[in-house]
């Protein structure tokens, strides 16, 4: 039976709350201690479902598959503090390059995905999806932890994320976007490698279309696709408008760029 669990290449596990992933990792160290643990050589994509709680004990058990590409998460929680946990542990998984989470509930889980930007090996390749599931009255994240992944995590190239509220970052002023002294906000050292940026719909409320624009602009300047999270998914009104002004600048900056290059060409 070990034989065959080392040649898995794709494993999925649905827990109830009953199920003890932490026993399971106790049991797995012990094992290990005495050769018996089990290992995962050839594990490329992993899906797991179930309670935060139990997820979050079940990373330690793929921490050294050498070949874990890709993670798959499904959170039947509802709490903030246990998908924080959650989040934290993740950047423990070395060789990830598409992480994607699933949420149920109405709570927040800034506090997680900040936890998570933070954590995370700055030149390490990740491609993130963040999706709610099913939630009949949308649940806002700040729109502030776009700066989080923006000065954390150089090297991600995909960033999928739910609805995101630009209200505390934004104003009518533009005091608050970065780059400006007035704002507080400290600029990334080294820029952001993010190459495609999608999302739902963003709350505005009277901020300005074009300040939204520049945020994301500034934030990402390799940015190169800015779209909605999905193509069968409703976008938007104040999503698209952004859109609209993105890609109008992205044109523009495409367009001088291959201007400068046919200028330089000897």
């Amino acid at each position: 039976m070990l034989a065959g669990i080392r040649r898995l290449e794709d494993v999925e596990i649905h827990m109830e709350s009953t199920v003890r992933f932490d026993e399971c990792a106790c049991a797995g160290g012990a094992a290990a201690k005495m050769g018996l643990g089990v290992e995962w050589p050839v594990l490329r994509r992993l899906t797991l479902a179930g309670p935060s709680a139990a997820l979050t004990a079940a990373v330690p058990i793929f921490a050294h598959a050498p070949q874990l590409s890709e993670l798959c998460l499904s959170s039947t929680s509802a709490s903030t503090a246990d998908d924080a946990l959650l989040m934290g542990a993740l950047p423990t998984l070395r060789h990830l390059r598409t992480l994607r989470l699933e949420f149920t509930g109405r709570h927040s889980i800034d506090e997680g995905l900040s936890r998570l930007a933070s954590a995370w090996p700055p030149e390490q390749l990740l491609e993130l999806e963040i999706r709610w599931r099913a939630l009949r009255n949308t649940v806002w994240t700040s729109a502030a932890i776009l700066q989080d992944f923006a000065e954390h995590c150089r090297a991600l190239r995909r960033l999928v994320l739910p609805p995101l509220d630009f209200q505390p970052v934004l104003s009518l002023s533009r005091a608050s976007l970065p780059g400006n002294a007035a704002s507080g906000v400290v600029e990334q050292k080294q820029e952001s490698s993010l190459r495609e940026l999608r999302l739902q719909s963003i709350l505005l409320a009277g901020c300005d279309v074009s300040a939204a624009a520049t945020y994301v602009e500034r934030l990402f300047p390799t940015l190169e696709l800015c779209e909605g999270a999905a193509p069968c998914e409703p976008v938007s009104n104040a999503w698209s408008k952004v859109e609209e002004v993105l890609k109008e600048r992205l044109r523009i900056r495409a367009a001088c760029t291959q201007m400068t290059s046919l200028c330089l060409r000897p």
